[in-house]
């Protein structure tokens, strides 16, 4: 109750545009704001089950807790969203590479949340309910800062900040890829979470980099085979999609149809699925045809 109200104080500080630039030049108001976002995950950050089988392990949240359930971090973020409205705050947010290192480092904590893992012998006795929050938090705490900022970037004046964003993202995504090393594990083909955030920031901003501000692909996409592995997860996410719908993971219970049919619900579907597939799109168009459908047959085989 504390928080709420709080909240209703705060809205009416970061409306003023004035006042929020003050804050954020004085009081690095973006910085206190970022932080402690990164810190309220990292405390409630678990080793993810993705290759725990091989001794790496990759730092996720846990959606089972109580910060991510009762949405306790939404107070914050809330007020984030507010002040990244106002142009001013927004650029001093994207011309600081500080800044833009740590808020992908922090979405890099929901890179993979809430792993599925495909039941293959019996039916799950007891259905999880922790995808509510999964999928809450990437549209409240990812997407929806993401949004602000891209109504920022509208020409070719901001052209410059949407490529420093770009590069940073694609250098957490390289971390993250290092650690995951996506398709040399079998067990891989039975997992799957719908939760790409770094995936989609690379997608939404390379879209607009090139419609409205006047930036070509090939300054902004990274080598063939580095574009092969990045498209890799957002691919197995519409095979599991599919196998999903067509009754393989029948065994996990209605809540795994639930996920499935959130992904490209209307309200998550731009922030989400859209994005997945423009990022598909990209790919096949910059890698070698052949080199794609393979990769596109190996997973629909080995999760058949």
């Amino acid at each position: 109750m504390l928080s709420n109200r709080v909240v209703h104080v705060s809205v009416q500080l970061f409306s003023n545009e004035k006042l929020a630039l003050r804050m954020t030049e004085q009081m690095n108001l973006l910085h206190v704001m970022v932080i402690s976002l990164h810190y309220m995950m990292h405390d409630i950050s678990i080793n993810s089950p993705l290759h725990e089988k091989d001794g790496i392990y990759i730092r996720v949240v846990d959606c089972g807790n109580s910060v991510m359930k009762d949405h306790c971090y939404w107070p914050l973020v809330s007020d984030l969203n507010n002040i990244l409205s106002h142009r001013p705050v927004a650029i001093k947010f994207l011309e600081d590479n500080g800044l833009l290192q740590m808020w992908f480092h922090f979405l890099s904590m929901f890179q993979g949340m809430n792993l599925n893992q495909r039941e293959m012998n019996q039916h799950i006795e007891f259905e999880p309910t922790t995808y509510y929050a999964a999928f809450s938090a990437e549209l409240e705490a990812s997407a929806s800062p993401m949004w602000a900022l891209v109504s920022h970037l509208r020409d070719a004046s901001t052209a410059h900040l949407t490529k420093n964003l770009l590069w940073h993202c694609k250098q957490q995504l390289r971390k993250w890829l290092e650690f995951v090393k996506y398709g040399m594990h079998e067990h891989e083909a039975l997992q799957v979470s719908f939760h790409l955030p770094l995936h989609r920031y690379f997608a939404v901003f390379l879209y607009q980099a090139v419609r409205n501000q006047g930036l070509s692909l090939s300054e902004l996409l990274p080598s063939p085979n580095e574009l092969k592995l990045i498209i890799l997860h957002p691919l197995r996410v519409q095979v599991a999609f599919y196998e999903i719908i067509s009754g393989l993971w029948v065994r996990n219970g209605l809540q795994i149809k639930g996920q499935a049919m959130t992904y490209i619900q209307c309200h998550f579907c731009n922030s989400m699925v859209d994005a997945d597939l423009f990022l598909l799109q990209v790919g096949l168009m910059n890698t070698a045809r052949s080199d794609i459908i393979a990769s596109i047959f190996e997973k629909l085989v080995s999760c058949s």
